[in-house]
Order: C-alpha cells, then structure tokens, then sequence
C-alpha cells in the first residue's frame, strides 16, 4: 500500500483553498459550455473530462469521449495524449502545457484526431495537479467539441466575405457610372453617392452627408427639385431639369432622374444626374441656325417683293406702249383710207 503523504494543517488549508480555487475555474468553464449540454439529467454532448498523469498519459476520461473522438475510454486509458493530436501541432501544445504551469488559464484551441481519422476542432482548459511539495503529479480538465461553433464561424467569414466582394463590386459599378448616382434618405439626406458627384460637385464626402439636395440650386429650382423629390417619393418616379451649382458657385444644366426603392422596408430615391451642357449648346446652335434662316427668308421674301414690284411697273410700261403704239397704227390706217 502507498505511503499517503502527510500534510499539516497550515499546508492542508492552503491545499483546500487551491483546490476549491481550481473547482470554481472548472465550474464558470462548464457553465459557459451550457449552450452545448443535453436535456436529460444535465447529460453534456460535447464534453469530456479528462486527467493525466505528470508525463502526460490519461489516467481518467468521461464516457463522452466516445461520442466525441469514436474511442472508449478504456482504449485511451495509460497511452499519451500527445499521441490524439496532429503532429504539427505538438509543439504549440506543449508550449501551452507549460504556460498551464506557469498559471496560465485561458482556453485553448486545437484540433483532435478522432478514431476513424476525422479532424475535431476542441476547445481545451487544463490545471496542473500539485502535490504538498509543489510538485507537479498531473493533469485535469476539460474538452470540448466546438467543431459546429467553428463550422459556423467559417460559413459566416464566407457570408461576410461575398457580402464584402457584392458591395465592392457595386461601389465600383456606381463610381463607373459617367454622371451623377445619388440615394436620398425620406429626411432629405443624402446616403450615398459616386465619386463623379464629389467631383462635379466639389464638395467632399463629410460636406454632402451634411448638405440637403435643394442646395445644390439655386432661385426657382429650389423649390422645382423639392417638389420633384416629393413626387418621386409619392409616385414612384419624377424627373426635373434644373441647373447644378457647385461649391464654386459653377452653374451647369442638368437632366434629374429619381426612383423610389425599398431597402429594408425604409424607402429612398435613387437616381441620376446627366449634363446636358452639350445638348444645351447644341439646341442654342440650331436656334441661332433657325433664327439665321428665317432672316434669311425675310430678306429673300422683301427681296422678292421689291423685284416684284419692278416686274409689274415694266409691265404697265410695256403695256402702255403697245396701246400707244396700236393707237398710232389705227391712225395710220385712218389717214390712208382718207386718201
């Protein structure tokens, strides 16, 4: 029989307040594993509670541990611990075994190889075992299974990736867009633009969240982009042509559009802003052509008139002058009939 080792009552009280210390680590740890336990009699799922000995042997494993790595605990029981990891992960757990005796507590993360090969991410809280001399003579703790946790986490990082990857692909349409993109808020607020709307605008992305689109214009546009704004939020759809001012007081025609859309059950209008500086300059040219022709026309048509009026005096001299001149031949033919 063992030789028990004796303890006075000064080491004894120190060892129950470090053991009870130990307890209470293993409590909160098991009550943060709650989410995972079972409904019948607090049975636990994904649990295992384990020990070793100072060289790292399993001397006690839970019966979870066959629901966990596939192996009864009597398979595992006196083989090293080391042996149930990845090869390339030994070392990173050996470091971690001895910032446990150097008091570390935090959990740890590693990968278990279970019985038919399978890889099982577990989550790991150990404490050293001490006898009366300090001497360490083994392990406890506890495993756990948090491979769906894990599972989880990776599907979300992919969820968070193409939801990344989705908005940067819109951000790069929007910013292809060659004229101005706009989303305003039911408040009057603009929420998002292109880079163009910086741009054109010469305000910067701190000034336009602060600006109310109305600012942009000037005199009786004011009032007109208000109410098409208005309208596109009552309607579904508006359009304005207004003139854009920006920061430097530069004035340039636009075409507005606006379209009603539901993000989230919040509705806002989006739309677009198109220069028309060079249609406008062409409708001015073809005015200036209109107005060119049509002088052109009064000068032909007075032209027209004028000669028009020579023709029909000629005519009344020409006329005139053959009624003289068959005056004259019936006078002729009057005398030489008297003969």
């Amino acid at each position: 029989m063992n030789k028990q080792p004796s303890y006075t009552n000064d080491q004894l009280t120190q060892k129950v307040a470090e053991l009870t210390d130990e307890l209470n680590k293993l409590k909160e740890y098991y009550k943060q594993s709650q989410p995972i336990l079972g409904n019948s009699g607090g049975d636990i799922k994904d649990i295992v509670v384990w020990k070793m000995d100072e060289k790292g042997r399993y001397t006690y494993l839970s019966p979870n541990v066959e629901v966990v790595l596939g192996y009864k605990p009597e398979e595992m029981l006196g083989t090293m611990g080391l042996t149930y990891f990845r090869a390339e992960d030994v070392p990173q757990i050996q470091k971690k075994m001895k910032a446990r005796i150097d008091g570390n507590r935090e959990p740890s993360e590693f990968i278990m190889v279970a019985k038919d090969g399978s890889l099982i991410d577990m989550e790991l809280y150990s404490v050293s075992i001490k006898d009366q001399n300090e001497n360490i003579v083994g392990f406890s703790g506890i495993a756990r299974n948090i491979s769906d946790r894990k599972l989880a986490e990776k599907n979300n990082k992919k969820n968070e990736k193409k939801i990344i990857q989705e908005k940067e692909f819109t951000e790069q349409v929007i910013n292809a867009l060659p004229g101005l993109f706009y989303q305003i808020s039911t408040e009057g607020k603009f929420i998002n633009w292109n880079k163009n709307f910086e741009t054109i605008t010469g305000y910067s992305a701190t000034e336009i969240k602060q600006l109310s689109p109305i600012e942009l214009f000037e005199g009786d546009d004011k009032k007109h982009i208000a109410d098409r704004i208005q309208e596109s939020f009552s309607v579904g759809n508006s359009h304005a042509y207004a003139n854009l001012i920006s920061k430097k007081g530069f004035s340039t025609p636009y075409y507005w559009t606006g379209k009603t859309i539901i993000i989230n059950n919040e509705p806002f209008l989006i739309g677009m802003g198109t220069d028309i500086s060079e249609l406008k300059n062409i409708e001015n040219e073809l005015m200036k052509h209109q107005e060119q022709l049509e002088e052109l026309v009064k000068e032909r048509t007075k032209d027209l008139e004028i000669r028009n009026n020579e023709l029909d005096s000629a005519i009344k001299v020409f006329v005139g002058r053959e009624i003289l001149i068959r005056d004259m031949q019936n006078r002729i033919a009057a005398l030489e009939s008297d003969k």
